[in-house]
């Protein structure tokens, strides 16, 4: 038995009325099964409460009863819970046995947070007041059981070619004798507390595998919040990363950690169309400085083009605030001259200082406050690809796409086909090239992993197991 439902109702005497109460005919037991989701709905089914005093019928006998293995056995763990929830058809309890209980609980925690919404809420809280509620302190004590977090500034280039100081955090293992350098590029993100270097990362427990983990902020976010972040401008984020790694080096060697001279790279998201693209430069122009291991990336827009050409065929996207930080992204990276007047209606206009720009909003809470509707949010000039200046935009979007490459370090490519926010045509068209090319050091996974944020969580697992 594994929960209850009291709201629903059958038809146990046939007669032709459901939810009788005089005749038990409301609530039941849930029960699950041991043979598999093939079985019933999913492995499921209720059994009523009138079948827990014990009925038999041509079918299926129900008998309440208790069942003792030993009666002398002391278990030498045993749990007591007391918890105080308003909605019990929403808990969900679980119990096994682990090699590593730490992380199987942070996979299952965050898998529950990226589905409420509640991920940067609990980490950004957190990071701000150094303390949160139980539920939140279990789920970050567990991200970083045993984990040293640096925040670093180091000097890069802003996209105007000016010298900027940024940003970044470099995750440090107990141990001194490493296995790699990990350099994680983050995911999408609005508010400024949720860059890497004002909050908890996701990245950050490849760290407790004797990993170090180096993040950049990018351009636009931690100690340069000042400025617009190009969003999507690839050569500013790569840049970005490629001297955090350079700056983080003699760091990491003067606290006396020893350390391979391979790299590994991971990102999901827009990180992983970041790391791609730093894969590119790294091999074509630091191959003897900085070599690499191995590459991971997840659900990239990485064909930012025909990424374009999709959503404006959409009546509605599930992440809008991609759209208004695409134009205000690629206008500051790219020096292109798009007015958000000609691009921007007028309900955008007026809520993108204070949801976009104040960058205070995180991602589901900006997500929230924007209509999802492209036509909405966006004038028709967006549509029109051909015209000016919506051309150069174009010609932007085709420049900071990833194709006609050929990778060199073993590739590990992960897509939800049911991804929600970023095409699955993205990673389709990658791995078609790659095929094409013959290539044998692309791995593939591109399985029904549900939504995008569901199947952020799945891809750092998997990268997690990987990591030897």
């Amino acid at each position: 038995v594994c929960g209850y439902d009291d709201r629903i109702e059958f038809d146990l005497d046939g007669d032709g009325k459901v939810g009788e109460v005089e005749e038990d005919e409301v609530g039941a037991w849930i029960i699950a099964n041991s043979w598999g989701d093939g079985w019933e709905n999913k492995g499921f089914i209720y059994c009523p409460y009138k079948y827990s005093y014990a009925v038999n019928n041509d079918t299926w006998t129900w008998s309440p009863g208790a069942f003792v293995i030993r009666q002398d056995y002391r278990p030498l763990r045993t749990i007591k819970l007391l918890m105080d929830y308003s909605r019990r058809s929403e808990l969900l309890l679980s119990a096994g046995v682990s090699e590593n209980v730490n992380a199987d609980l942070f996979w299952s925690m965050l898998r529950a947070a990226l589905r409420d919404g509640t991920l940067v809420s609990r980490m950004a809280n957190y990071q701000a007041n150094r303390k949160a509620d139980k539920g939140s302190d279990l789920f970050l004590k567990t991200l970083y059981a045993s984990t040293e977090e640096v925040p670093v500034r180091y000097t890069s280039v802003a996209p105007n070619g000016e010298r900027v100081v940024l940003s970044g955090k470099i995750f440090l293992p107990p141990r001194k004798k490493i296995k790699n350098i990990i350099v994680a590029n983050h995911y999408t993100i609005c508010s400024n507390k949720e860059a890497p270097s004002q909050a908890h990362s996701i990245e950050g427990i490849f760290a407790t595998k004797d990993y170090i983990v180096i993040m950049p902020d990018y351009v636009g976010y931690g100690i340069s919040s000042n400025l617009p972040h190009p969003y999507l401008q690839l050569d500013s984020a790569v840049t970005s990363s490629i001297d955090l790694l350079k700056a983080a080096m003699p760091y990491i060697a003067s606290r006396g950690y020893l350390f391979p001279k391979e790299i590994v790279l991971v990102g999901y998201s827009q990180g992983a169309a970041v790391t791609l693209a730093m894969q590119k430069k790294l091999e074509e122009e630091y191959a003897e400085r900085f070599p690499i291991r191995r590459v991971f990336a997840g659900a990239g827009p990485y064909n930012l083009a025909r990424t374009y050409d999709f959503y404006v065929s959409q009546p509605k996207t599930n992440i809008p605030c991609s759209l208004p930080m695409l134009i205000i992204g690629m206008a500051y990276g790219e020096n292109l001259p798009l007015r958000r007047g000609d691009y921007f209606q007028p309900v955008l206009m007026e809520k993108c200082q204070d949801l976009i720009e104040s960058k205070k909003w995180t991602l589901f809470e900006v997500n929230e406050r924007l209509d999802p509707h492209i036509d909405v949010l966006l004038k028709p000039l967006i549509f029109d690809k051909d015209q000016y200046p919506t051309s150069l935009l174009y010609a932007a979007l085709k420049r900071n796409s990833i194709v006609g490459w050929k990778p060199k370090a073993p590739l590990y490519l992960f897509h939800s086909t049911e991804d929600d926010m970023v095409p699955f045509l993205n990673s389709a068209q990658l791995a078609y090239e790659f095929t094409s090319q013959l290539m044998t050091n692309v791995e593939y996974n591109f399985g029904q992993e549900g939504s995008h944020m569901l199947a952020c969580a799945t891809f750092f697992e998997k990268v997690y197991q990987a990591l030897y």
